[in-house]
């Protein structure tokens, strides 16, 4: 009877320390599905806020491209006005010149 007392005991005591166990696996398996739960809201935070990062820098780079085109379009007009005003001193000085050739052949013809 004591034997049988004894292997009912170390039984009653192996139940109890696998009810332990299985709930300790339990609660881990709890607290890794509240990490991983977690873990994937960061990730998703973390991705909307890329997401609007990016659109942002999409936006200022926008915005700089365009101000280097309009800055670049406003040289280029300021050049070509230069040149255009430049080319019409030119003309009127080379029909001065031509003016004034013409009128010294014409001088010494007579």
């Amino acid at each position: 009877a004591a034997v049988f007392s004894k292997s009912q005991e170390v039984r009653e005591e192996g139940s109890a320390a696998v009810r332990r166990c299985d709930d300790r696996i339990e609660a881990a398996r709890a607290s890794l599905d509240a990490l991983t739960g977690k873990l994937e809201d960061a990730i998703d935070r973390l991705s909307a806020e890329a997401s609007a990062r990016l659109g942002d820098a999409q936006r200022y780079a926008q915005v700089v491209a365009d101000s280097a085109r309009n800055a670049a379009v406003e040289k280029v007009t300021e050049i070509t006005s230069r040149l255009q005003s430049t080319t019409a001193e030119h003309d009127g000085k080379l029909r001065d010149l031509h003016a004034a050739l013409e009128s010294d052949r014409d001088r010494s013809e007579a």
